[in-house]
């Protein structure tokens, strides 16, 4: 058994790797600068850049006649052209700044959504915040910032078991409500981070755990909320 100022250790250090995690993420914020290695600077950097001049400048962002014949972008699917967030970084912000935004603000979204979700399992706030860590900082999630639209459609997914499991097993209905509203809505911006096989992958979770709330009412487990 961890006694209470053992766990009060345990959480300050818990926290304390988060956040150096996302300072060694955020270092080119402060400097200024982004990472160019591999499909980021060869592929992500440019059309997000094309984006941003269009934005700027008021032209068509759809259509992108430096490569090939001519791409359709929008159909390219990976910039996310149509995301209310995506929008507001590029049309606000410096380019810089907006591009390092994009990339780091998925991993506290991702962190944030995970304690939600594994709190609604009454388990030690050290084992949520250790689970909330391990999901973030574990090795497809670090990884996939070459490819950063992984990580905007991955930090949706503790959000929707948070809410499905909040829909399935909450008995009020304001709340049941809110938590079919929150899906529809996380869905939506899921779709429109634009990664079509990622929101495929989240969705299998998604259906194994509602299936998995279904069997656990079925075989007679109480339907009300665990926190």
């Amino acid at each position: 058994m961890i006694r209470p100022r053992h766990d009060s250790l345990l959480l300050t250090l818990l926290l304390i790797g988060a956040g150096v995690m996302l300072l060694v993420l955020a270092w080119p914020l402060f400097a200024n600068e982004i990472f160019l290695e591999h499909d980021v600077g060869a592929v992500f950097v440019p059309l997000r850049w094309f984006y941003a001049q269009c934005l700027a400048s008021g032209d068509s962002f759809l259509w992108l006649p430096n490569i090939y014949m001519g791409v359709y972008l929008q159909g390219e699917g990976q910039t996310g052209m149509t995301h209310p967030l995506h929008w507001a970084l590029y049309k606000f912000l410096p380019f810089t700044s907006a591009f390092d935004l994009e990339l780091l603000l998925s991993y506290p979204a991702l962190f944030a959504g995970t304690v939600l979700w594994l709190r609604r399992w009454k388990l030690p706030n050290a084992a949520v915040l250790f689970g909330a860590l391990l999901f973030t900082f574990s090795g497809y999630p670090i990884i996939s910032w070459l490819w950063l639209v992984h990580v905007e459609v991955l930090a949706h997914t503790p959000w929707l078991l948070w809410c499905i499991d909040m829909a399935m097993r909450d008995r009020s209905p304001r709340k049941v409500t809110g938590a079919l509203f929150g899906v529809t809505v996380l869905t939506a911006s899921a779709i429109l981070a634009g990664y079509p096989q990622m929101v495929y992958v989240s969705g299998l979770a998604e259906g194994m755990y509602a299936l998995f709330l279904w069997r656990l009412g079925s075989a007679g487990a109480s339907p009300s909320p665990l926190r």
